[in-house]
């Protein structure tokens, strides 16, 4: 598979050799097929503005969903933020609900889920500093790359041992 590295970052600065977080986001999700997984620490709504885009990144995913019936898969850390909430309150009410995968720290290993990644298709990957969260996506330096290829296929194979190993725990939406 032939692969393309783009830097992707948010800053108050435009730079032209660099792509936006949001931009970059919108156009993954636009371009899946089968599949949508996002991991991050924190998924909240903040202040009006920073809504927007949050809002309009939800609306790409349900459409998704509706239209191509496309997987959405989101894994979270358990402690940091109520995913449930928070997508039901962004999401649109008829549209099947995505999976959610809750990580919880073992007692011994006292530590986060505090990867960022949206993986389309298991092909395309953006690995960011950016949480799931208007103010990362619209005011907040942060820093990514988005890449293609068989990195894709091994973060899949990553987030499946998460699964199998029990650290992840996947939610009921009753």
């Amino acid at each position: 598979l032939d692969t393309k590295t783009t830097l992707v970052w948010t800053s108050p600065i435009i730079d032209l050799n660099a792509d936006l977080t949001y931009n970059t986001m919108i156009q993954m999700i636009r371009s899946a097929e089968k599949r949508i997984t996002i991991v991050g620490y924190a998924l909240y709504k903040e202040s009006k503005n920073d809504e927007l885009k949050m809002s309009d990144i939800f609306k790409e995913l349900y459409e998704k969903v509706e239209s191509k019936n496309v997987l959405v898969e989101l894994f979270f850390d358990k402690a940091e933020t109520n995913v449930k909430n928070t997508v039901k309150k962004m999401w649109k009410k008829e549209i099947k609900l995505p999976e959610i995968y809750l990580y919880e720290s073992p007692p011994k290993i006292n530590g986060s889920l505090h990867a960022k990644v949206l993986l389309v298709d298991d092909v395309d990957i953006l690995i960011t500093s950016a949480n799931m969260t208007g103010r990362a996506i619209n005011r907040n330096i942060e820093i990514g790359i988005k890449t293609s290829g068989n990195v894709g296929k091994e973060a899949r194979k990553l987030l499946s041992s998460l699964i199998q190993a029990k650290l992840f725990e996947k939610q009921e939406w009753i």
